[in-house]
C-alpha cells in the first residue's frame, strides 16, 4: 500500500440503504454506472484486505477501501 494515499475504512453502519442499493453503490461507478473492476490484496498479518477499485469506462479514477477482517 502507498504511504500517500488515503484509504476509506468500510463499516457496515456506513450501509442504512436497501442490499440492492448496497451492491449498486460497491459494483457500480458512481460517474457513469458501468460495472467497476474490483482488485483485492489481503494481509493476514494485520487482519486487512485492500480493495482497489477503476472504471475502464470513464475517467473515474479509483477509489480505495481498507476491510478490517475479524
Amino acid at each position: 500500500m502507498a504511504a500517500n494515499k488515503l484509504y476509506e475504512i468500510e463499516t457496515y453502519e456506513g450501509y442504512k440503504i436497501e442490499v440492492d442499493e448496497v451492491i449498486k453503490q460497491i459494483e457500480d461507478c458512481p460517474k457513469c454506472g458501468a460495472k467497476l473492476i474490483l482488485t483485492h490484496y489481503s494481509d493476514a498479518k494485520n487482519m486487512m484486505m485492500q480493495e482497489t477499485s477503476k472504471c475502464l469506462e470513464c475517467d473515474y479514477g479509483s477509489r480505495d477501501v481498507l476491510h478490517i477482517l475479524s
